[in-house]
């Protein structure tokens, strides 16, 4: 597997397998067996650990990074950007709600 990906690097360093067929068929097939042998790709979770992953991706290092914030761009201008990022996060978790029902 490695030594067929290193054939497919050209010499001025651009892949020459986009071209070939044969050679694109032949990894998408490699990946659908290590996808079927190990059952773990395209896995389904359980809701419990969908919300986890969901209030990890909202909060992140936010938190952490608010009181430099504030003390950077000052209590009026902090207040509205952070409104404005509650907006915006409050978008994003609707459409992360809407996708896991999915």
């Amino acid at each position: 597997w490695p030594a067929a990906m290193a054939d497919a690097v050209g010499s001025q360093g651009h892949f020459k397998a986009a071209v070939d067929h044969r050679y694109l068929r032949a990894v998408s097939a490699k990946a659908d067996e290590m996808a079927q042998s190990s059952g773990a790709i395209g896995a389904k979770m359980s809701p419990a650990i969908s919300v986890i992953f969901m209030l990890n991706s909202l909060t992140g290092l936010s938190l952490l990074t608010l009181p430099y914030g504030f003390s950077q761009a000052g209590l009026v201008l902090g207040s509205a950007l952070l409104f404005g990022c509650m907006a915006l996060a409050f978008v994003t978790a609707t459409f992360m709600c809407e996708a896991l029902t999915i």
